[in-house]
């Protein structure tokens, strides 16, 4: 995309747009100074798009104070040339400002070419008024010289690593890494907008290490985590790696190294909850917070809806950066610049055709205005294939905007069957195939169905790239995925409604990924794909009952879906089908945590567990609460399971027999510890103490509790000095980062979108 000679590297300035590249030069600006720059509209500008006061050493040994003026002029042809002629209108208006003591020093900003002899006629001009001490010309070239001598610059405007080439940008090290990250997202990187959502994650980032960026479907957090990861790689020589779990975080992650970077997408689900990777990120918690405290840098991303569910699921007190360093992203409070910045450069740099974008041009401001404005709708419409079918009225546009799945669905219905058929494989394949795509992706039979062939279907990956599909590269090997996760989302919908096809996804899609997607009969979950009519339970069952529950995830996996995804109708024909697995389900510690228990819970609620079945999970429950102190055991959910009286005798028995052996049970954990995170170490003691405290107000238990309390403090105190020296926190100072300021203008930024 860029023009490179020798060591030199030239950004595509021109593709940037007016109001872009005003922003620009008022960041390379407060960059330079460390002092914001204030910016003017252009109606009333009086010929300063740019102005600041102060003192301004420059690396060319020139001294510059007083008062600045600085005029923006942008050009949207890549070889143009500047000269006095472009800029002799503004002759009279800077000796009005230089009469007012506002113009010391005017400085001209272009992204075109300035000759030698047009830069002396220009400053000569300007000079010879009178209050005018300097003037200078600052080029294109001038100012992809200061960005690319710049990482905290270009951190600050990250959409210049889809402008340049990346390879002059970062060194040789970490350009397979950086081209990984850019590989995954297409061109995005190069439509990408400097919103608020972005500035506090780069602060959280810089100050904290770990940034979680929460926000709705297709609001933009993979774009913002993608950026933070080019400019970690950029600013800090960081060693990217991208990741799925906390198992690939362990493996992974080297305590000897400080400049490491993860990013994990869609952290605890890509749809909804995956209940197994909240509960394996918990046992990862106190790994995550050391490694922070050295200086690895992490960057999670989640649905809002998805975080919100996990956090019931998650110690956050082992990690407190999980509370500490939340970014929400409000699509509806992106402003009103952001939104046309946004709408702007996906219009201008996607691939419809110029007598589109002149058609389309006087609905963008209806468009910016629309309380369903989001990213992902400025992308569609950036997109001829997905506006194939859209009729450029008020009427059409405003359905595009308001009802965006609807339209995708009649969009992928529209697609040849080719590439139905691929997005379809991708589909069954958890939204991951390998290419070259192999022959054992799906079976044969199935896309002969679809009316393709494996031959075609491979094909069909190569059109659909960059709309519907993207290729990216992970351990050395390239796989195609869903351009975006809404995609998938409208595939499923298909799939629920066309019968034809369900059972095929039901009994061929992978099993656990299926427990992920639909649900059987509750329609109320934020999330689920498809919702399994009960005609399909007995086939789904029959597969279920045959998962091999010794595998920790397959059981995690299954405990959740049917205690929270199943309703009465689905269980009972488990209970009547398989009661050899109802009859394996047992009750272990923690009581919260434990996944048999959520699906016994859910069976006794409905009616459907056996008497003797329950008293033997009651039983346990009990032993586990009295000898081993889990105070899970007092929510009201859990403790359901129980009867009256047997809830009054175990509350009895951990009174008598649990609370007085607490304080030596504090002694057992400060003796065994064995350089675990303290707060980790300590929470479930903790915990247990706070709920007893709670639950039991007589006088000897509160005095017993508060022994035992006091201990505690005194063994975790004594634990966290041994804990480890100082933790070495990789960390720089942020005050001048967010730095530039937002460009006021009722000049039209869409005036040039169709050029």
């Amino acid at each position: 995309m860029s023009t490179v000679q020798a060591s030199d590297i030239t950004y595509e300035l021109h593709t940037i747009g007016w109001k872009a590249f005003q922003q620009l030069c008022s960041t390379v600006l407060s960059n330079l100074l460390g002092q914001t720059v204030q910016s003017f509209s252009e109606v009333n500008d009086g010929g300063r798009d740019l102005a600041f006061y102060g003192i301004w050493n420059n690396v060319e040994n020139e001294s510059f104070s007083g008062s600045y003026t600085v005029q923006c002029k942008h050009t949207i042809k890549p070889d143009a040339n500047f000269s006095l002629s472009h800029v002799k209108d503004e002759l009279s208006k800077v000796e009005t400002l230089a009469n007012k003591g506002l113009c010391d020093n005017y400085l001209i900003f272009t992204n075109a070419k300035v000759s030698a002899d047009a830069e002396t006629k220009i400053i000569a001009a300007f000079q010879a008024i009178n209050g005018v001490k300097i003037c200078r010309v600052f080029t294109g070239q001038w100012l992809s010289q200061k960005i690319t001598e710049s990482p905290t610059l270009r951190m600050l405007v990250p959409r210049v690593y889809g402008l340049g080439d990346l390879s002059q940008i970062v060194d040789e090290r970490v350009y397979a890494q950086a081209n990984e990250i850019l590989s995954s997202m297409g061109g995005e990187i190069a439509k990408f907008v400097i919103t608020d959502a972005y500035r506090k994650s780069v602060n959280a980032l810089t100050e904290n290490n770990f940034v979680l960026l929460l926000g709705d479907p297709a609001s933009g957090k993979s774009t913002i985590a993608a950026s933070l990861i080019l400019s970690s790689i950029d600013r800090w020589q960081s060693r990217a790696i991208k990741i799925n779990s906390p198992e690939e975080f362990k493996k992974h992650w080297n305590p000897h190294e400080i400049n490491q970077v993860f990013w994990v997408d869609d952290v605890f689900g890509a749809t909804q909850l995956e209940f197994s990777k909240a509960n394996n990120w918990n046992t990862t918690l106190s790994h995550l917070n050391t490694a922070i405290k050295k200086g690895t840098k992490i960057i999670f991303t989640s649905r809002t809806y998805i975080y919100r569910e996990a956090k019931e699921h998650l110690k956050e007190h082992a990690a407190p950066v999980l509370r500490n360093s939340q970014v929400t992203i409000y699509v509806e409070n992106i402003s009103r610049d952001e939104r046309e910045q946004i709408l702007y450069n996906h219009i201008k740099l996607g691939n419809q055709s110029k007598i589109y974008k002149t058609k389309l041009k006087p609905f963008l401001k209806m468009i910016v205005e629309s309380n369903y404005f989001s990213p992902e709708v400025a992308r569609r419409l950036g997109d001829k294939h997905f506006t194939s079918n859209l009729s450029l009225d008020t009427l059409s546009i405003t359905r595009f905007i308001s009802n965006p799945m609807d339209f995708l669905a009649d969009t992928i219905n529209n697609l040849d069957v080719h590439s139905k058929a691929a997005l379809t494989v991708l589909f069954m394949n958890g939204g991951e195939v390998e290419t070259p795509m192999k022959l054992n992706a799906v079976d044969p039979d199935y896309i002969n169905r679809l009316g393709s062939s494996f031959h075609n279907t491979a094909k069909a990956f190569k059109f659909l790239k960059g709309s519907f599909t993207t290729e990216y590269m992970k351990e050395n090997q390239y796989y195609w995925k869903f351009k975006h996760p809404t995609i998938q989302d409208a595939l499923a919908n298909k799939f629920s409604s066309d019968r034809e096809f369900l059972n095929e996804y039901l009994l061929g899609a992978d099993l656990l990924k299926v427990f992920s997607e639909v649900s059987c009969g509750i329609t109320n979950i934020e999330g689920v794909k498809i919702i399994v009519p009960k005609d399909y339970y007995t086939g789904l069952i029959s597969r279920m009952i045959k998962l091999d529950r010794k595998i920790f995830i397959n059981n995690i996996r299954l405990s959740y879906f049917l205690s929270e995804k199943c309703d009465f109708n689905f269980l009972q024909e488990l209970v009547i089908t398989t009661p050899k697995y109802v009859d394996k389900l047992m009750v272990y510690s923690s009581l919260s945590h434990c996944s048999d228990l959520k699906v016994l819970l859910k069976l006794n609620s409905l009616g459907l567990l056996k008497e003797e079945l329950r008293l033997a999970a009651a039983k346990q429950m009990s032993l586990i609460a009295i000898q081993q102190f889990d105070s899970g055991i007092f929510k009201s959910k859990i403790n359901s399971l129980l009867t009256e009286n047997e809830r009054k005798t175990v509350f009895e028995r951990i009174k008598d027999e649990s609370i007085p052996k607490l304080f030596n049970e504090v002694d057992n954990y400060f003796q065994d510890w064995s350089g675990e995170e303290p707060d980790d170490y300590f929470s479930d003691l903790e915990s247990a103490i706070k709920s007893y405290k709670d639950q039991f107000l007589d006088e000897d238990s509160l005095l017993l509790l508060e022994e035992a309390d006091l201990f505690l403090n005194e063994c975790k105190s004594d634990v966290e000095s041994k804990f480890a020296d100082e933790p070495y926190s990789y960390h720089e100072a942020s005050r001048n980062e967010n730095l530039g300021s937002n460009v006021v203008s009722q000049r039209c930024i869409f005036d040039d979108v169709d050029c």
